[in-house]
């Protein structure tokens, strides 16, 4: 929600300048008092949102165009994030990893949200129905841990970084998953959807992050040195990758490292969970040490 900013002033002090200056002088004064008057885009913007409450810390954040911002917390719930402009910004839980599972990452589509956790017997994906609030499970693989996930809809896709694996399911109730090996990639982990370039993004062990083509699981290196990426977004213009304390933005046109937009430079100082792009290309960020996700900042 953007301020009205009231203009009465600026034509009171024109109406005084057109006195004292003549209309020959008008034209300079009003474009000299007008920009002077006019506030910065930073001070137009409304406050952000904050996402806070007792006992609760984020462990990832997602969102999807259509069924809104979610986040998994370090306890293995999963929420909706509700932000109302009008109310206190809303908390909703859906429901919570069983006990047993380590929660590890989480994706959303329009109608479901998945999480990856791993267990003694390996990695599972839990799926939440958003309209039939009902929740169900399934194993992708035996004695060996997941990380990352990401969907496009109604495919999802899993990382396995001890087999140097992508498995991917065309749909829920397919009956089994396709396999990519990535030789590439050293321990595959946090996985995105780039609904731009219809490209998953996939960051390993090492900092680097590749982009994998949908159609033949295909790898193209993107950028290296980028720390320990725990999240990745994309916007219009970049792709976002939160690793540290840090939120860095590389370039879509030559894949290099840019400088944040204004006010992104230094966020809350605290390990950045998770990184969003909403609807709006703007950006919303899940702090684990102060335990809070925080948004909208202009990408622009």
């Amino acid at each position: 929600m953007k301020r009205v900013i009231p203009f009465v002033g600026v034509w009171v002090l024109i109406a005084v300048c057109v006195a004292f200056v003549g209309s020959e002088g008008l034209t300079a004064t009003v474009e000299s008092v007008g920009i002077a008057s006019l506030p910065s885009a930073e001070s137009v913007q409304s406050p952000p949102t904050r996402f806070q409450q007792a006992g609760w810390a984020p462990a990832d954040l997602v969102f999807n165009q259509a069924s809104g911002m979610f986040v998994l917390d370090t306890s293995g719930g999963v929420s909706r994030l509700v932000a109302d402009p009008q109310a206190t910004p809303r908390i909703e839980k859906l429901f919570q990893v069983e006990a047993g599972y380590s929660a590890q990452s989480a994706a959303a589509s329009s109608d479901s949200v998945f999480v990856t956790s791993n267990s003694k017997i390996g990695c599972t994906v839990h799926r939440y129905s958003l309209t039939t609030k009902a929740v169900s499970k399934r194993l992708v693989v035996a004695n060996a841990a997941c990380a990352g996930i990401a969907t496009n809809g109604s495919t999802f896709y899993v990382a396995l970084p001890s087999l140097g694996e992508i498995r991917y399911w065309d749909s829920w109730d397919a009956p089994s998953a396709k396999i990519w090996s990535l030789p590439r990639i050293k321990s595959p982990g946090t996985l995105a959807f780039d609904v731009t370039s219809q490209r998953l993004i996939v960051a390993d062990d090492s900092g680097k992050l590749y982009a994998v083509s949908v159609a033949d699981g295909k790898a193209q290196l993107l950028a290296s040195n980028l720390g320990m990426v725990q999240s990745i977004a994309t916007s219009k213009l970049h792709i976002i990758v939160a690793s540290g304390k840090k939120v860095l933005f590389i370039g879509r046109v030559d894949n290099r490292r840019e400088k944040p937009p204004a006010g992104l430079g230094s966020l809350t100082g605290g390990q950045i969970a998770g990184v969003v792009v909403d609807g709006d290309d703007e950006l919303w960020f899940a702090d684990y040490d102060k335990k809070l996700v925080e948004g909208p900042f202009p990408l622009g």
